[in-house]
């Protein structure tokens, strides 16, 4: 007997092509576990139904070379607010989700990355999660109907029709729904009528920023993730990306996510602003901001200073001292204290009568201050600010002579304490630091035999060198 083979039948393949099949099945297979291996969200409750659970728990699955990288994890999100993360171990990390307070249906694009203690641009994340809003559908049939609404898999009702022949129902509806269908059942016949659904437009775009702050020792190079959560691949023409300062080169784009890469040559300004929309879509945008970090730590300094204190009214004296200045940056509040003694001399002749003989007095000044301020800035800042307040006590001598004769008079000692409040600024030229206040203190000695204010309004420059430093 002769048989024939079928018209599609094939020669049986050789054994070097059943050798690169079975590779190429492997090497698939391989990349839908790649792909599986994802990063992965899970929500509680579930699903996430706008209006109707005020607090959402989130349960990420990171993808693994993720949950192995070093550095702390940050969470963001560009619709409602997320909460710290929190590591559950086996790389699951549990967050608390608001939810935003809009009751439409959207897509919250939730961005998961770790950063180390490097200045590296991180891996970023991109994760999708699903708000479903809630609608009211307003229906009409004959009196007495059944009405029903479908979405998808899902059926909503019964409700029936008043006299007027009008119903509502309560329908969830999921992002990406453009229809419904309407069922109406009246002498058990079913009628079905398709209306469209329409959902206000809503945030599509994420930006993220990595590293998220200029730490101590930044290159002054970033690079911004972007994600457009839109069907299809994103036309990057379509999308525009703007920073204060700086370079902002667009690299690539890989579906949805665009990746720009971002230089500042020289030292980056104290706060960069990113700033990402898309044409034809206004309602759609993001804004993230790159800024200076306060690196914890401190340092001591001493040196001089020199100026001049007038006090509000005849007396004008010069003033010399030694400085002592420590700066801490807490993390949170940069504080400065400071301790500063000086020297101060001044000079007047006093004429009274024509019986009294002419009198010169000779004032010898000698302040001691302790100070608080705020100092705001990094200890490695070119340039900072501080202002405050702190206590001082001169230390007073009086003398008085009669100009003819040179004969002494008065000699008496008397000390001088005040308040003192004072703002100024520093510069961090050469191995120290220049600085310039501008003093306020009311130190007035109020004796039997004299009247004299050794303070009043003060403005002095010095120098500091740094002597310490260290980090917390």
């Amino acid at each position: 007997m002769r048989t024939s083979a079928p018209r599609d039948a094939r020669p049986a393949p050789a054994a070097g092509v059943k050798d690169l099949a079975l590779a190429l099945a492997l090497l698939l297979h391989a990349a839908a576990g790649a792909a599986r291996a994802a990063t992965e969200v899970k929500s509680e409750p579930s699903p996430i139904i706008l209006g109707r659970t005020p607090v959402v728990s989130l349960t990420f699955q990171l993808d693994p070379a993720l949950a192995s990288a070093p550095g702390a994890l940050h969470l963001t999100t560009n619709v409602g607010e997320i909460g710290d993360p929190v590591d559950l171990g086996g790389g699951k990390v549990r967050a608390s989700y608001a939810p935003p307070p809009t009751k439409f249906p959207q897509v919250a694009t939730l961005a998961i990355w770790k950063e180390g203690p490097s200045s590296d641009p991180a891996q970023v994340s991109f994760v999708r999660l699903l708000l479903n809003g809630v609608t009211k559908v307003e229906a009409s049939s004959r009196p007495g109907a059944e009405l029903r609404a479908r979405v998808g898999d899902e059926t909503y009702g019964p409700a029936f029709a008043g006299k007027n022949g009008e119903a509502v129902l309560s329908v969830v509806i999921a992002p990406g729904t453009h229809d419904m269908v309407l069922l109406a059942k009246t002498g058990g016949v079913t009628t079905e009528r398709t209306v469209a659904v329409e959902v206000p437009p809503y945030n599509r775009l994420a930006a993220v920023v990595t590293p998220s702050a200029m730490r101590a020792g930044f290159s002054g190079a970033a690079r911004l993730d972007v994600h457009y959560d839109v069907s299809g691949a994103v036309d990057p023409a379509v999308v525009h990306a703007r920073a204060s300062a700086g370079t902002l080169t667009f690299e690539g784009v890989e579906g949805t996510r665009l990746r720009y890469r971002w230089d500042h040559p020289g030292r980056p300004p104290s706060e960069v602003t990113f700033q990402v929309t898309a044409d034809g879509d206004p309602a759609s945008s993001a804004s993230v901001t790159l800024r200076q970090t306060i690196e914890p730590g401190y340092s001591v300094r001493v040196g001089g200073r020199v100026g001049v204190t007038h006090s509000l009214t005849a007396l004008v004296a010069p003033r010399y001292g030694l400085d002592g200045w420590a700066s801490f940056n807490l993390g949170l509040l940069p504080l400065g204290v400071g301790l500063a003694a000086g020297y101060g001399s001044a000079e007047q002749l006093v004429s009274g009568p024509a019986a009294v003989p002419l009198t010169r007095s000779e004032l010898t000044l000698l302040p001691v201050s302790l100070r608080l301020a705020f100092a705001p800035g990094g200890l490695n800042d070119p340039v900072g600010l501080m202002a405050g307040a702190g206590f001082t006590t001169t230390v007073t001598r009086f003398r008085t002579f009669e100009e003819q004769g040179n004969v002494p008079g008065l000699d008496l000692w008397r000390l001088a304490p005040s308040a003192l409040l004072f703002a100024g600024g520093t510069w961090n030229v050469g191995p120290g630091q220049l600085f310039g206040e501008v003093v306020l203190s009311w130190a007035a000695v109020d004796d039997q035999s004299f009247r004299l204010q050794a303070g009043g309004l003060a403005v002095e420059v010095g120098y500091r060198f740094e002597v310490l430093r260290g980090r917390r």
